[in-house]
């Protein structure tokens, strides 16, 4: 647990358009008990953005029009720039639907403006930032865990190298297929651990990333030379059609390429036979890219909880060939959103599934 006592002043960027709305809020929070309250005011989204670069804030305030269409919007873009800042949206409506949207794309929580009070606003301002700073210990703990993990891994690794190459004498057929599951589940538990470090740290806006012109259809050339072996090994077919010129576009080459393969593995995984379709092409200003496959398939029931961590849906299948971690559909989720942009799958279960992605043009969201 994070003590309170740790926190003397609350520094929040309060976005909000309105001169007295602002002033409202400022004065809402004059009574925040032993705690400081520190309010940086902008009048604008890209203000705010401006002043989250040059000073460190424990939450921010976005105020966004529940009638406005491009309110998830502009609430996702800001959280693509500023990952680890908690943010509180303030709107003139509750609805379900749009608290759904708001809470998937970067908000912790929503508050009504007609119904905030000073305690109300105190309160969850307060319950956010708590909850942040634990989440932060607690993240750093799992990494500083998975580390020392990983490096007894390899020092059992070592070991059983050592046992598989006869060092120390010869061995037995059975104590050469032990060595081999040990191998496998060292290979199974290194991903696991990595899985769960990267999915931490993109959660946390901690991974690192690097921005820079790239372009979507050559690190699609390129993951599939990572994975064509293990499809031609399925008598799967992979087809690529590189017809299409994309335009380049700002992104992490790494991430994409990590996202990209996990879409292509999962492919080949989940289809005993037939083929792989993958194209690239433009859409509406994106670098969009379809992996399409004639495998078994999703249950619309399961569409959406595929995205989450740990999820591993139920088939009609033996699940043991088809295991895994269970986050290697939400750190791509993950690596989507940080990127501005959508992954989405449709699906026919028995027939097969599509996941498309799609990334921005233009300008990036990081640059």
């Amino acid at each position: 647990m994070i003590n309170d006592n740790n926190i003397s002043t609350i520094f929040i960027l309060l976005i909000e358009t309105n001169a007295g709305s602002a002033r409202l809020i400022e004065g809402l929070l004059q009574n925040a008990g032993d705690i400081d309250m520190e309010i940086s005011w902008a009048s604008r989204v890209e203000d705010g953005i401006r002043l989250a670069e040059t000073k460190k804030f424990d939450l921010v305030l976005l105020d966004l029009e529940y009638n406005n269409a491009l309110s998830v919007k502009i609430l996702s873009d800001f959280y693509v720039k500023n990952t680890k800042l908690p943010i509180v949206v303030l709107t003139d409506k509750y609805d379900s639907k749009k608290y759904k949207q708001f809470i998937e794309n970067g908000a912790i929580d929503l508050i009504v403006k007609g119904n905030m009070n000073s305690s109300e606003l105190i309160k969850t301002i307060y319950f956010t930032v708590f909850r942040a700073k634990e989440k932060e210990h607690d993240d750093n703990i799992v990494v500083s865990l998975s580390y020392h993990v990983k490096s007894l891994l390899t020092s059992i690794k070592g070991s059983v190298d050592l046992i598989q190459k006869e060092t120390f004498g010869k061995i037995n057929s059975e104590q050469t297929e032990l060595c081999l599951l040990a191998s496998n589940n060292i290979k199974k538990m290194n991903s696991l651990i990595d899985d769960t470090v990267r999915f931490v740290t993109l959660s946390a806006g901690t991974y690192s990333m690097e921005f820079k012109n790239n372009n979507l259809k050559q690190v699609v050339k390129e993951a599939i030379t990572f994975v064509r072996l293990d499809a031609e090994n399925k008598d799967i077919e992979m087809v690529f059609d590189d017809k299409n010129n994309i335009q380049d576009c700002q992104f992490d080459h790494d991430s994409v390429l990590d996202l990209i393969l996990s879409l292509l593995t999962n492919a080949i995984k989940f289809t005993k036979k037939g083929s792989i379709k993958i194209d690239c092409f433009e859409e509406n200003r994106k670098a969009c890219l379809s992996v399409k496959d004639t495998g078994i398939g999703i249950r619309k029931k399961d569409t959406k909880r595929i995205f989450e961590p740990f999820q591993l849906i139920s088939l009609d299948e033996d699940m043991s060939q088809f295991s895994g971690t269970g986050l290697g559909l939400s750190v791509a989720k993950l690596i989507t959103r940080l990127h501005g942009g959508e992954l989405e799958v449709k699906s026919i279960y028995g027939k097969g599934a599509e996941f498309i992605l799609c990334l921005p043009l233009g300008r990036s969201s990081k640059e």
